[in-house]
């Protein structure tokens, strides 16, 4: 049987090419659904991938096809500069340098961070505190990396101009977050057995700690630790009363409405009824707010495992919400 007789009968497909486009649409579509239904997780793996690939097209074209330098020039310009007279003409790049990666591994190892510990964050506290997490434990990190390497160490240890990329800060960000709340969660590791998460969490703090004393990688280091600082202070924060994410859709939701049309709605409810509903609503979410705090003091002293079922179906319950 030939190959085209092949694809028709199993595909419905007449050719390779109408194969390989199948095979696109179908991907596109798969990426898509995963994006729209995998929550933030999803949404961090998809930008830092489609923003990988974009930066490959640009050096490609750039440095190879046309020789000039201009891809490097454009990456270079979103990336974070450690001197303060070159970060004045990028401010921005306090946000995008998050979304850029050195080489294929630099991604691949901060894509299995997101996915690991955003999914033990996911578990106990909810979808929605990853984003905020992971995006400002980023740009908390990159200021952290910029005050420290042009205010004390520049003359020092740096000599010139350095540039930073990479999510790392924001997947520190997210072990901080995690190792804060809880440290004996257990991660099964290759040759280790079950290891908990305050000990991975010591190991990595560690090692940064040491490239920076041997000035390997002193500016990446920097902003991790400084996004290790914050996921833990996030979670400090939570366990207090204060939650940090709350400034943060509220900021993301204004912009979002200044670009969305709001539909008319015409509200037929009685007053009463509508202010009896509310108050209601106010004293449910006040009473299931209070249990969460209480299973994550929970947590924080006796690990994730020492839940009882009912509690954990209320932490999955919570995860669906703002």
């Amino acid at each position: 049987m030939r190959l085209s007789d092949l694809l028709l009968l199993k595909y419905g497909v007449k050719t390779e090419l109408d194969f390989i486009d199948m095979l696109q649409r179908s991907l596109k579509e798969e990426v898509k659904h995963y994006y729209k239904y995998g929550g933030s997780i999803a949404k961090i793996i998809v930008i830092a991938v489609v923003v990988f690939v974009l930066q490959l097209l640009i050096w490609f074209i750039g440095d190879l096809v046309l020789k000039t330098g201009l891809g490097t020039l454009v990456i270079n310009f979103f990336q974070m500069p450690s001197g303060l007279n070159q970060f004045i003409k990028q401010p921005w790049s306090v946000f995008t340098y998050i979304w850029l990666h050195k080489d294929p591994f630099h991604l691949i190892f901060n894509l299995l961070g997101i996915y690991w510990f955003g999914s033990v964050l996911k578990d106990l506290i909810g979808d929605a505190k990853i984003l905020p997490i992971f995006l400002l434990g980023g740009i908390f990190g990159g200021v952290f990396y910029f005050l420290l390497s042009d205010l004390l160490f520049n003359g020092i240890f740096l000599k010139g101009t350095f540039l930073l990329m990479g999510a790392s800060g924001g997947v520190m960000a997210l072990l901080g977050a995690a190792a804060t709340l809880a440290p004996n969660y257990g991660f099964n590791l290759l040759f280790f057995g079950t290891v908990k998460l305050r000990w991975i969490a010591f190991v990595y703090i560690i090692l940064n700690v040491f490239s920076i004393i041997n000035t390997d990688n002193l500016g990446g280091s920097l902003a991790h630790i400084g996004g290790f600082i914050f996921g833990a202070l996030f979670i400090i924060a939570l366990q207090s009363g204060r939650d940090l994410s709350k400034p943060f859709y509220a900021t993301t939701d204004f912009f979002e409405q200044l670009f969305t049309k709001k539909p008319k709605m015409k509200v037929v409810q009685k007053e009463k009824k509508a202010t009896n509903v509310k108050e209601a609503t106010k004293t449910n979410e006040s009473v299931s707010q209070e249990k969460i705090d209480q299973i994550l003091d929970k947590i924080s002293k006796s690990g994730y495992d020492s839940l009882t079922k009912a509690e954990r179906d209320l932490l999955f319950n919570a995860s669906n919400k703002k």
